[in-house]
């Protein structure tokens, strides 16, 4: 069991610390931006708690599971820089998508901005890797969700 306590909420984000545990957990709602400007702003009223962190002594996961799909170019440039905020200096950092397409996508994206983030389908295995407790997707060959329908 992984009992966390919130820290922060908007209409995008919600940030939990785990109680006993050094993981904090960022959590995208399925909100939709209404505008590409909202991006900014979420990420940085986001970015004002993760500041107050001590991240030097704790693993991230960023589950991205509810986020409305979006692939357009201008979506992409208003967030460039996010997932860099959202990753630095954690002791691990790991994200949580739900499709093979969500998958494919974030690590293309990571290894563009030379992030050591960690892509996983399963969130009992992003913990547990995040605990330190298992090998990263790298060395396992990936953790491509499985088919559905």
């Amino acid at each position: 069991m992984f009992s966390t306590r919130p820290l922060f909420v908007n209409t995008h984000w919600v940030l939990e610390r785990g109680i006993i545990e050094p993981i904090v957990i960022v959590r995208r709602t399925a909100n939709p931006y209404a505008a590409l400007v909202e991006v900014r702003a979420s990420f940085d009223a986001l970015t004002q708690v993760f500041d107050t962190l001590d991240r030097r002594n704790l693993s991230v996961l960023v589950d991205m599971r509810l986020a409305p799909p979006r692939d357009d170019p201008e979506f992409d440039r208003a967030a460039a820089d996010q997932p860099n905020h959202l990753s630095r200096d954690f002791v691990r950092s790991a994200v949580l998508i739900r499709t093979a397409t969500g998958l494919l996508h974030v690590q293309r994206h990571m290894q563009r901005l030379g992030l050591p983030m960690k892509v996983f389908s399963d969130e009992v295995q992003a913990i547990e890797y995040l605990r330190g407790r298992m090998d990263p997707p790298s060395a396992r060959g990936g953790t491509i969700p499985p088919r559905r329908g």
